[in-house]
């Protein structure tokens, strides 16, 4: 009898106090995607940026046929369900011209907005590692990101697991040219490499008040979760 009575007084707790939970819970979400971080990922078809965007986040936001056409180049990844917006530049070349100033005057335009939840807060800007070469286009693009904007950038060096030798020696040489970038990152989507020191890295330079949901959103890094 004694501990039916404590079920019964602990069921009575409950039920008073499952509004207060409900309405914590809604509030939490509402504040999760009133602050959703946006990420403009950069970088030529092929060096692994949707298999990137699924691998970090929730849900497989880069699904093909998710995506928004935003400009002719850049297409915007979002999910109800996940706190982040996804900028992706299918389309884009750093060698020709009207792509950088087309990715520059998007970001120009956003980050101009008194609406903090319509800039870009980061780029990272995806570089095949075996291929074990930075083009002159990308070096352009990265010079004309850091004089017409102040988007923090991180350059990732994917696919690392495919040849680890000629990765490294790409690393290298970009340290060599000191561009004004934020961090350079030697990254791996399918064997999970760095991955949760892009986390780290990403959530130190996007705005405090959108770090909540960016760290919501990613599924890598548990212990910054």
């Amino acid at each position: 009898m004694e501990n039916q009575k404590v079920l019964e007084e602990l069921k009575d707790v409950i039920s008073k106090q499952m509004p207060d939970i409900n309405k914590m819970i809604k509030d939490m979400y509402e504040e999760l995607h009133k602050y959703s971080p946006n990420i403009l990922i950069c970088g030529k078809s092929g060096v692994g940026k949707s298999t990137l965007i699924n691998s970090v986040f929730r849900e497989n936001i880069a699904d093909t046929g998710i995506g928004k056409p935003i400009t002719t180049i850049i297409r915007k990844y979002s999910n109800e369900d996940v706190p982040v917006n996804i900028y992706d530049t299918p389309g884009f070349e750093a060698g020709k011209s009207e792509n950088i100033e087309e990715v520059i005057n998007f970001i120009v335009d956003l980050n101009s907005d008194t609406d903090p939840n319509k800039h870009i807060h980061v780029m990272w800007y995806c570089i095949a590692g075996s291929g074990a070469r930075i083009e002159n286009g990308e070096i352009e693009f990265m010079k004309k990101i850091n004089e017409s904007t102040n988007v923090p950038v991180i350059i990732l060096l994917t696919k690392c697991d495919q040849d680890q030798e000629e990765t490294e020696k790409l690393n290298v040489e970009i340290k060599k040219i000191n561009l004004p970038i934020s961090n350079l990152l030697i990254v791996s989507a399918k064997k999970n490499i760095n991955l949760d020191k892009l986390i780290t890295i990403t959530n130190q330079l996007i705005p405090e008040a959108f770090r909540r949901a960016f760290m919501n959103a990613q599924i890598v890094n548990i212990e910054e979760k």
